[in-house]
Formats: C-alpha cells, sequence, structure tokens
C-alpha cells in the first residue's frame, strides 16, 4: 500500500527478497577539508510473491518468481571535514 506508486494502493505484495552483492568506492581528496567519493554496486536479487487485490479481502490474484541480476547502487558523495 505505497500511495505514491501509481496501482499499488489497491494491491499488496507479500513475500521474500533476498541477494548478494559486490560494492567498489574510491575517495578523492581535494584538499584540507573537501574530498569526493563515489560507489558503484551490483549483485543479485531472487523474489518469490504473492499478489493480493485488496487488505481487507485477501483475494490471491497469483504466486510470482523473479530474478535479477545487474546493477544495485551508484553514489557520488561530498565529503567536508569538521574539525
Amino acid at each position: 500500500q505505497i500511495p505514491f506508486f501509481s496501482g499499488m494502493e489497491d494491491i499488496i505484495y507479500r513475500g521474500d527478497l533476498y541477494g548478494g552483492g559486490i560494492t567498489y568506492g574510491y575517495h578523492w581528496v581535494l584538499g584540507d577539508r573537501f574530498s569526493i567519493e563515489t560507489v558503484i554496486g551490483g549483485g543479485y536479487a531472487r523474489m518469490e510473491y504473492d499478489k493480493y487485490r485488496c487488505t481487507g479481502c485477501g483475494e490471491r490474484m497469483g504466486h510470482y518468481k523473479r530474478n535479477y541480476f545487474g546493477p544495485t547502487r551508484a553514489g557520488v558523495s561530498l565529503i567536508y571535514f569538521i574539525r
């Protein structure tokens, strides 16, 4: 019941999500107080879930299994050191 995604207000998903992956990051010092850090990661996720029409009625619409292999995270951080 996540209202900010279209079509998910009336549908419930219940199940398991598990996986693993690898992340690589690097840190660059820009000066005495500033630096930048970048991160990228990839991995595998396995999802097994049931889809229900509504919370009150509990009408099951189906059982699903999904596999995902690919990028899982990316980020850039600007760091300021407080002394």
